[in-house]
């Protein structure tokens, strides 16, 4: 197994806090255009959750001299992540749900549990307590949005991007030996 060094986490949490703060944005805005109340509540909820994530996140962040700032560290990893949010901001909530219960959610919880297994005791403790706690809000959300009564299944456009979306997400995974 391979640990990562203080510019490696620093990164990754970064990258990671990006996401969450993009699908932040993402679900806000589609709480207020979607068609069911259901859809409404769970986009406003976890929209309300990946805040809560980022935020968990960027405590993480080092503030220490000779590192990267923060405005640094949180920071695009792929602009085709960003134009493959672009086009889920276009489509139907019901497409975006699909998209995040069956390809965002399952592989954001891969990141995060790859990433708790390499956590470090005792360099890592912090780290470890906020991935646990991330990676829980992020199970009980996909929970909550499997047990929506909507009927979830996408066109092929939108199951083409879900899996671009996983494949890129899939990058960030920190590399195990």
């Amino acid at each position: 197994m391979t640990f990562l060094t203080l510019q490696e986490s620093a990164r990754f949490v970064g990258k990671i806090c990006y996401v969450e703060l993009q699908l932040f944005s993402v679900l806000a805005e589609k709480s207020s255009t979607a068609d069911t109340p259901y859809e409404k509540v769970f986009f406003a909820s976890a929209s309300a959750a990946h805040a809560w994530r980022s935020r968990q996140l960027f405590e993480l962040l080092p503030v220490s001299v000779g590192l990267p700032n923060r405005d640094e560290l949180i920071q695009s990893f792929d602009p085709d992540f960003d134009g493959l949010l672009l086009w889920t901001e276009a489509e139907a909530p019901s497409a975006l749900l699909a998209i995040l219960l069956q390809a965002i959610y399952p592989t954001l919880l891969l990141v995060y549990e790859t990433r708790l297994e390499i956590c470090e005791y005792p360099a890592d403790a912090a780290a470890k307590r906020v991935f646990q706690r991330v990676t829980q809000d992020l199970k009980a959300i996909l929970a909550e949005g499997n047990r929506l009564p909507s009927a979830v299944s996408v066109g092929q456009s939108a199951a083409d991007v879900g899996e671009r979306i996983v494949t890129l997400l899939r990058q960030l995974r920190p590399a195990k030996l």
